[in-house]
């Protein structure tokens, strides 16, 4: 334990005392001009530094177990230069002093017979970096000074400033996300500031890519084994993408978001190679190191805040994140302000107008609301001085009746606050963002069945449901703290702390008059939450000239909460504002649950060529609250080469992730026993997602790329909330294991530019996905117990069915013509072969006199039960199952985007976004009113 504690108190004191060295200011006066009379007698050596402090202003900074701090001193020095009392002290206790600014750092001499004081002075290195083609700056470029690690980040014009930059010759080292490296020797003298500008080329992605997730360090492409897909703030903007959902449509192969908000966008659904767990997060989602708690909600997110986001597929891909990664991590990284002098900070806004075609349900075209505009108005400020930065926006966005009535209004903030003190990074990080609309409950149905039936409303009531009838209302807030620690370039520290939380109401503002005497109004909520408290921890180290070993590991901490209420009897006034509720609570659903995960990964490397990988976690599965499971190991290899000007990489990984058990579901709690029933279920394991993927990346020069993967994997004990009796109340459901899916499919990522034809201002880029995804066996106990999962050709699910809503085919193709003061870009989306129900002759069915296909009768004539004969056998089927006749495959369709900008001049551009060209309203599923073409028309400028 002596040891512990020893290592422990020494590393203490090395943060305390690195933290000291990076906040003094410099001070220009030598060691030898700094006069000091001192007289002291037989006192130990700290007190005679000590004496020093007081005399000079200068502070001591050491290890004490390196120091003989009880040994005598006798110091009697009258007006007597410093750096010959230190000289002193340097031959007669064995010492080195080091000056860095205001700081004198004391070291064991190791064997120096010169140089025992020293003194380090420092420079300023500043200049902006330029993209060749349009011969304007690069923001977010990164500055590294080599051999110190230590750099900054360009602002949104390019330009960068490295303060306090020790005197001497350095190698400075350029990059940012799609151009090449440069490199430029320079010399920093003291006191003196050195301007150095460099011209970068732009270029297709290489392997010498810095990537930032899924490791402890920041990591370059060609070793990480991993598929991992970047997608930087140009490219948001060269999309004019506005909500999060259309961020994932076709930029990132395997991922699907759709929105299932309807018109609204409010509601996100996120698919990773097209399997979605019980946990509903189909990936773990972290802002600035912050897990969000409910990814449905992400709609709300300001994307002009993101400055970079990297997506990790595949359960075996993921090493540093923790338990609940089962099918990737999405790690959105904000922006944040520059440090570059100005004395007054960076102001950007942005200001747009749409104009939205008439929406279509089913090919129909729907009643156009009174003000089919949207508009969308951003500000932010940056800025920062020395080492602190900070950035603030806003965003509001208001999109008017695009139907009858129908309307929505959203706002969104984002802070950052960045300070680097040394080997210190300290960063807050803070998003929220309010979301209401108004809009029909159920698309799909009150449009197409108001009138199917009637309806009993009393006299003077308009009889059916007008739009709108539902109110939605939600906020999104994460906020957080970054803590970051780098001694050394080897050794790499890291702490993220902070909270997600995630509210939303919605409220029926109109009875549905199924009875006369219906005039029931509801209103439900839910809450729900997540802390997160992660470390990560890494060492690099070159063996030898062949063999380099990175060490990384980390826990994790999450904890969770959900709230769920809903009432009844709810009065509202004229214009539909709440005002009081008379009853009590009908149904409450309350849920908690933690767990904790330890993580490490081993990367060997050779010869900066081939890499291997492994890497395990260990998590608390909150079924029994102690018990510990080992998560399946992951092991990945890759190798890459250069021929010339043409660079390649083969990579493979085998691996899996465990979802643990949510307590909630062992032991459900209803609040209404006599209306909804869940039984206790011990018996349920942790759902397990496993598998592997083969894949090759190939880079022709600065001009082309091209990225192909092939995966398959199984999710085993999937749960599901399984109707054991839901004919009459009270209702009867249990969470089981229900089944299992595996899925597979085709990853193809390119860009390109033309720049062998001399042509680099026209890029490329394409995405494809093919994904098959099935049911492989279903449990017994659902077969037996529920009729909604019965195993039989009427069956809602059966083995071999295709998981719902997933995509055969998606991607994204674009070609960018971007000489620099203007420029232009197409952008076609496609998608086709999801597997949905045909909501408008299921509901035309269901509430109408259409007849079942296979039953031969219409919904009102059957019973409880009824029999239908299929390929000669006659089954016993309940009403739940009938939609089984009407699943469908989405037929491939194309939807056509263009954008175009001009430059006013430097500081101001005005641009034309025009999505869906050809006014397609396909969709993967008939359940919402799809738009037809937005026209928008914006200005932004920048001070």
């Amino acid at each position: 334990m002596a040891a512990y504690y020893s290592f422990l108190g020494l590393m203490l004191q090395g943060l305390l005392v690195n933290f000291l060295f990076a906040i003094t200011p410099a001070e220009g006066q030598n060691l030898r001009d700094i006069k000091v009379t001192v007289r002291i007698i037989d006192v130990t050596l700290e007190q005679a530094l000590q004496m020093i402090e007081q005399k000079t202003n200068f502070k001591f900074s050491y290890t004490k177990e390196d120091i003989p701090l009880n040994e005598k001193a006798t110091v009697i020095v009258d007006d007597e230069s410093l750096y010959n009392i230190l000289t002193v002290f340097a031959k007669d206790y064995g010492l080195t002093f080091n000056r860095i600014n205001d700081q004198i750092v004391v070291k064991k001499n190791q064997g120096q017979t010169e140089n025992l004081v020293t003194a380090v002075e420092s420079g300023t290195i500043r200049g902006i970096i330029i993209d060749s083609k349009s011969k304007t700056g690069i923001p977010g470029a990164n500055v590294i000074i080599k051999r110190l690690n230590i750099g900054a980040a360009a602002d949104k014009d390019g330009n960068y400033t490295i303060r306090n930059v020790p005197t001497g010759k350095y190698d400075i080292q350029v990059s940012a996300v799609g151009y090449g490296k440069k490199q430029k020797s320079v010399v920093v003298e003291t006191g003196k500031t050195t301007e150095v500008n460099l011209i970068l080329d732009e270029e297709a992605v290489g392997l010498d890519e810095i990537i930032v997730s899924g490791t402890a360090f920041e990591t370059t492409r060609k070793e990480i084994p991993a598929s991992i897909t970047v997608v930087t703030a140009k490219e948001i903007e060269k999309k004019g993408i506005t909500y999060f959902a259309d961020l994932l449509k076709g930029t990132v192969p395997g991922v699907l978001s759709t929105s299932t908000g309807g018109l609204m966008n409010d509601n996100t659904s996120i698919t990773v190679r097209g399997t979605l767990l019980s946990g509903g997060d189909a990936a773990k989602v972290y802002i600035d190191g912050i897990e969000v708690s409910n990814t449905q909600f992400l709609s709300g997110l300001d994307v002009n805040s993101i400055e970079r986001m990297e997506v990790i597929r595949g359960p075996h891909a993921v090493a540093m994140y923790g338990a609940n990664a089962t099918s990737g991590v999405i790690n959105i990284v904000t922006k944040k302000g520059a440090v570059d002098g100005r004395d007054f900070p960076h102001v950007t806004a942005q200001v747009t107008g749409s104009y939205i075609q008439q929406g279509t349900f089913g090919g129909e075209q729907v009643p156009t609301g009174s003000s089919p505009y949207k508009t969308e108005n951003s500000l932010s400020i940056n800025g920062g001085q020395s080492s602190f930065s900070y950035r603030l926006g806003v965003t509001a966005n208001k999109t008017g009746e695009m139907i009858k009535d129908n309307s929505n209004d959203q706002l969104s903030f984002s802070g950052t606050a960045r300070s680097v003190q040394g080997p210190f990074v300290i960063g807050l990080n803070l998003m929220w963002s309010s979301y209401n609309r108004n809009d029909p409950s159920v698309q799909s149905f009150w449009y197409e069945n108001q009138n199917l039936f009637p309806r009993l409303a009393p006299a003077g009531y308009r009889v059916g449901m007008s739009y709108p009838n539902m109110r939605y209302e939600n906020y999104n807030s994460t906020y957080g703290i970054n803590l970051l620690y780098q001694p050394t370039e080897s050794w790499f520290n890291k702490i993220d702390i902070g909270k997600s939380i995630v509210g939303y109401e919605y409220y029926k503002r109109s009875p549905y008059y199924f009875t006369a005497a219906d005039s029931l109004l509801t209103t439900s909520t839910y809450y729900t939450s997540k802390t997160t408290f992660r470390y990560n921890t890494g060492y690099k180290t070159k063996i030898n000239e062949l063999f380099s070993l990175n060490l990384s590991g980390g826990a994790e901490y999450i904890s969770y909460d959900y709230d769920s209420r809903s009432y009844n009897n709810i009065k509202f006034t004229d214009s539909h504002d709440l005002i009081t509720f008379t009853s009590t609570t009908y149904s409450n659903i309350i849920q908690h649950s933690k767990n904790s995960s330890y993580f490490a990964t081993a990367d060997i490397g050779y010869n900066e060529k081939l890499y291997f990988s492994i890497s395990s976690s260990v998590l608390y599965d909150p079924k029994a609250y102690k018990t510990v499971r080992i998560v399946p190991p992951r092991y990945g290899i890759t190798y890459s080469d250069k021929l010339e000007n043409f660079e390649y990489r083969v990579r493979g990984l085998y691996g899996g992730n465990s979802l643990p058990v949510n307590p909630a579901y062992v032991n459900p709690v209803s609040t209404s026993p006599t209306f909804l029933v869940f039984l206790d279920n011990p018996d349920l394991y942790s759902e397990v997602r496993e598998g592997w993927e083969l894949g090759t990346d190939l880079y022709f020069g600065k001009d082309a790329s091209i990225s192909l993967t092939y995966f398959s994997e199984k999710g085993d004990n999937v749960i599901s909330l399984v109707p054991l009796q839901v004919l009459n109340p009270p209702y009867v459901y249990q969470y089981q294991n229900a089944f299992s899916i595996k899925t597979s499919g085709i990853e193809f990522q390119g860009n390109a530019n033309l720049g062998f034809l001399n042509l680099k201002e026209i890029t490329l880029k394409g995405v494809y996905t093919y994904n098959s995804n099935v049911y492989t066996s279903i449990s017994p106990l659902v077969i037996a117990n529920s009729a909604s999962y019965k195993d039989s050709p009427t069956g809602t699910i059966q083995v071999g069915d295709r998981y719902t809503g997933v995509p055969t085919h998606s991607g994204s193709a674009q070609i960018s013509y971007d000489p620099g003061i203007w420029g232009v870009s197409a952008n076609v989306i496609f998608s086709g072969g999801a597997r949905n129900v045909e909501n408008i002759s299921w509901y035309k069915y269901r509430y109408g006199n259409a007849v079942n296909i296979d039953a031969g009768k219409t919904y009102n004539e059957l019973g409880a039960t009824y029999n239908v004969v299929y390929k000669g056998q006659t089954y016993a089927v309940s009403k739940n199952s009938v939609t089984r006749s009407y699943y469908i495959e989405s037929p491939l369709y194309f939807k056509f985007d263009l954008r175009a900008y001009y430059k006013i001049f430097d500081s101001a551009t005005i641009f034309l976004n025009i999505a869906n060209i050809t006014n397609d309203t396909s969709a993967d599923n008939n359940y919402f009113i799809t738009t037809g073409r937005i026209t928008t028309l914006g200005f932004n400028f920048s001070l």
